[in-house]
């Protein structure tokens, strides 16, 4: 450890209190917009519409946007080593999958 770097102080009751109240009301949010999203979701339309498609397009199109992934995930490795990040391939395509979430 070098002399710039700092040691984290242990967090005292009262942050780690705030965190869980935190991560509490971050689920029962979440949770209430997926609840206000999906009740207005048909779900036998949904089945009817699937079971009638074509499951080889389906196929087709997971596998194109997959594809597509994989083609920004590069773009964006690029960007990263003109600037100097080196990121392995792997870990850069985990990363951006990651940030699809987002």
């Amino acid at each position: 450890m070098t002399e710039s770097e700092e040691v984290p102080s242990p967090k005292t009751k009262k942050q780690v209190f705030w965190d869980v109240v935190k991560t509490i009301l971050k689920i029962g949010f979440t949770t209430l917009l997926l609840y206000l999203v999906l009740r207005k979701i048909d779900f036998e339309k949904v089945k009817s519409t699937l079971s009638a498609s074509n499951p080889l397009y389906l196929l087709l199109a997971v596998f194109t946007f997959f594809a597509s992934q994989m083609v920004a995930s590069s773009r964006l490795l690029s960007f990263f080593k003109s600037i100097h990040l080196r990121l392995g391939y792997v870990f850069n395509l985990r990363l951006y999958m990651l940030g699809l979430f987002y």
